[in-house]
Formats: structure tokens, C-alpha cells, sequence
């Protein structure tokens, strides 16, 4: 299955890279840029949170877990060796 997705890979490069040699003469878009990307996620991992309870002068503690959710903004560095095929390098 490995050998397959390498195959598709190096197919998909090499045809990208005979269009992006007879496309040289008009290049009428950004070969390289910023972009960005957000959204929300929803990790498997987990928070363990601790509360105390006080009643008297006898504290209890309670123990919750949750999965770790929120909003994530990232931005990419994306070089474009075609028009309609780019390539995205995540920074961190």
C-alpha cells in the first residue's frame, strides 16, 4: 500500500512538473506566499482538571478528564510550481 501512495506521489510530481515547464512563458500568478488556515479542532487527548471540595475542615478532591477542544490558526508557506498545484510547508 506504501509502494502504491509513493507511486501516486511521484506521478503526481512528475506531471506537475511538465506543466509547470510549459507553463514558464506565462506566469501570471504568485509562485511563492503565505497562506493561512483555522478551524476548530477536537483532540483524543485528554485534560485532567482537579476542584476541591471544602466542607468544614475537610477537603475533598474531585477528578475530571475532558478532550481538549478549541480554535487553531496556522500559517503555511506554499510554493506553487503551477498554476493549479501547490506545495504547503507548515510553520510553526
Amino acid at each position: 500500500m506504501r509502494g502504491f501512495f509513493l507511486f501516486i506521489l511521484i506521478l503526481g510530481f512528475s506531471f506537475s512538473s511538465l506543466i509547470g515547464q510549459s507553463d514558464i512563458v506565462n506566469s501570471e500568478y504568485e509562485k511563492h506566499g503565505v497562506v493561512w488556515s483555522f478551524g476548530l479542532f477536537k483532540s483524543w487527548l485528554k485534560d485532567q482538571n482537579v476542584a476541591f471540595n471544602k466542607i468544614d475542615n475537610e477537603v475533598d478532591p474531585i477528578f475530571s478528564e475532558s478532550y481538549k477542544q478549541g480554535f487553531a490558526i496556522q500559517s503555511h508557506y506554499m510554493y506553487k510550481p503551477t498554476k493549479f498545484i501547490g506545495l504547503v510547508y507548515m510553520l510553526v
